[in-house]
């Protein structure tokens, strides 16, 4: 459950209470294995043991009474840690004191060998802390550092130590090397699956924004009669209402209510999904095709946080796609593949088909989350090299769903136009380019690509004829401020990134370390993607030449920006 402290800048605390059954014994460190399997790993709630939970007249669990509860004795450990506290004297007394303070916990509780997202860290509090170290210290650390030395000691002493010891992790060899998976992959014998006429699809990220229009898609068309989803969650009830619950949030038809959507609980990062072998093997007895649109999108961890799911989850996809009958996969990625730098390292057109060798010096310079979708992109292109049937399809930067205005709200540009907004600035980048599409666009393009064997064996670039709407950035703002009530000021970019505030409310502070960390040549990422690459789609243009009125489906710039006011605003 969540608890918010009465310190607003704290944010809401995740805190877990833990009954053991009779004749149990558990301590937390094995209470947070446990948590880990379930979710990701920088989700760790605060644990607290107890004999019973407090209830209501109606039976339900007190929620109210056990926020109470934590509340005062929150408050009772302030106190105490107030009236005792003296001036840290050591480097490791002032990092657990910006720890404490980040974590709303004594300092005298955290020891040395604790892990800051065991104790309840989180990526969005690594921004503050990178703050805070630079502010106490006068050094700057990489984005990646906390996830790579996350204990108090070692943290500790390669601050001191400074120089190299803090410098930025390149993950380089692993991540190349992991693009050689997937060549052992290879089609099931026999004719692939018409999965029109099978009816059975299995969908991956379904509980996230494009993931669940890809499903309400789906459960639309006559020849599908099920949509098998796998979710994240405890068990197949959960899951359901996981979906129930990212439907209301974008707009969508109820799915609890409707008879083609059966939820699955499991997890991309564990083995065979984590159905188990037996349920693996019952759903690749199932279904006729799949679409994995899942992934563990995070901006500021490296590339081995999210290998699990990203990397390991598209292995398991191939593996499903290829066990007792063959299927269509149907792989989503992102332009992000190409790398941030590309266009600024000489690389002016980035192809469909065979170009992804040419990323690998731009994605030196990125972040964890493209490298990753590199190398999941890699994976599947090995094995369809193998003649296992698959599409790939790379997202440009999908601004909302047209119809309704409805937009991602941890989504990178929903959050830096937020951010924007709440400062009353933007940055002078006056090359810097988004490639904005519609949800409406994408996903009729994904579905009417897939309906056609022929168009299988390719790479869809997944941006509009030309890259017309590509905006820049000074584009882009000087058409907000021509619908927004209180137009913002452009600003020179070092003095923007100055006046970042890290609130926890903040939209941008998960994002600052990015925007701040220089990692070529003293500029920024967002810098160096100021010399833009131009994504061709000849593929995407021929598979659409029989439906030329999808491309229709994305507005203008202008109407599309109307749209997403209110939920960048509000």
């Amino acid at each position: 459950m969540k608890v918010q402290p009465p310190k607003l800048d704290l944010g809401a605390l995740l805190v877990a209470y833990v009954i053991c059954k009779p004749g149990v014994v558990a301590d937390k460190d094995t209470v947070t294995q446990a948590f880990k399997k379930f979710g990701p790993e920088l989700m760790v709630p605060r644990l607290e043991f107890v004999d019973t939970l407090p209830l209501t007249t109606n039976g339900k669990v007190d929620r109210t009474l056990l926020t109470k509860i934590y509340l005062e004795r929150f408050a009772g450990a302030e106190v105490v840690e107030s009236a005792v506290i003296q001036q840290p004297q050591t480097p490791e007394e002032q990092l657990a004191g910006i720890w404490a303070s980040i974590l709303g916990m004594p300092a005298k509780n955290i020891r040395p060998h604790d892990d800051f997202f065991t104790l309840g860290g989180t990526s969005l509090q690594v921004a503050t802390m990178i703050s805070d170290i630079r502010k106490t210290f006068g050094i700057k650390i990489p984005t990646t550092f906390p996830y790579q030395h996350p204990k108090l000691a070692d943290f500790t002493q390669l601050l001191q130590e400074g120089g190299s010891a803090i410098a930025r992790v390149n993950e380089k060899d692993l991540w190349v090397r992991d693009a050689e998976l997937g060549k052992d992959i290879f089609p099931v014998a026999g004719p692939v699956t018409d999965w029109k006429s099978d009816g059975s699809v299995f969908i991956t990220g379904a509980a996230g924004f494009v993931g669940s229009a890809l499903l309400a898609a789906l459960i639309k068309m006559s020849h599908v009669r099920e949509v098998i989803c796998l979710v994240r969650a405890t068990n197949d009830a959960a899951a359901l209402d996981r979906l129930e619950a990212t439907f209301t949030k974008y707009g969508h038809t109820s799915a609890i209510s409707h008879p083609k959507i059966k939820a699955l609980a499991g997890n991309l990062a564990d083995a065979n999904l984590g159905l188990g072998e037996e349920g693996f093997a019952s759903l690749a007895a199932r279904v006729g095709v799949i679409f994995h649109v899942g992934a563990h999108m995070n901006f500021t961890v490296p590339y081995h946080t999210v290998r699990p799911t990203n990397v390991g989850g598209t292995l398991a996809i191939l593996k499903l796609a290829t066990t007792t009958k063959q299927k269509q996969l149907h792989h989503i990625s992102s332009i992000a593949v190409y790398g941030c730098a590309r266009g600024f390292l000489g690389t002016a057109e980035s192809y469909e088909d065979g170009d992804l060798e040419r990323s690998v010096s731009a994605l030196e310079y990125d972040i964890g989350y493209s490298q990753s979708k590199w190398v999941a992109e890699n994976i599947v292109w090995n094995a369809s090299r193998n003649g296992v049937p698959v599409a790939v399809y790379r997202l440009g930067a999908v601004l909302c769903n047209s119809q309704n205005g409805a937009t991602n709200p941890n989504d990178y540009v929903t959050r830096i136009m937020k951010g924007c907004i709440r400062m009353g600035s933007y940055p002078i980048l006056e090359r810097h380019r988004f490639d904005f599409v519609s949800l409406e666009f994408i996903i009729s393009s994904i579905l009417h690509i897939a309906s056609t064997p022929d168009n299988l064996g390719h790479g869809y670039n997944l941006v509009t004829p030309d890259q017309d709407p590509s905006v820049s950035i000074m584009e882009l703002f000087a058409t907000l401020n021509k619908i927004i009530p209180f137009p913002l000021k452009p600003m020179d970019y070092d003095e923007w990134t100055s006046r970042f505030t890290f609130a926890r409310d903040d939209p941008l502070t998960p994002f600052m370390p990015l925007l701040q960390e220089q990692v070529y040549d003293n500029l920024t990422r967002w810098q160096i993607e100021s010399d833009p690459t131009m994504y061709r789609n000849d593929n995407l243009k021929r598979a659409l030449k029989t439906r030329p009125e999808i491309w229709e489906t994305n507005p203008n710039l202008m109407e599309m920006m109307c749209g997403c006011l209110d939920s960048w605003i509000n």
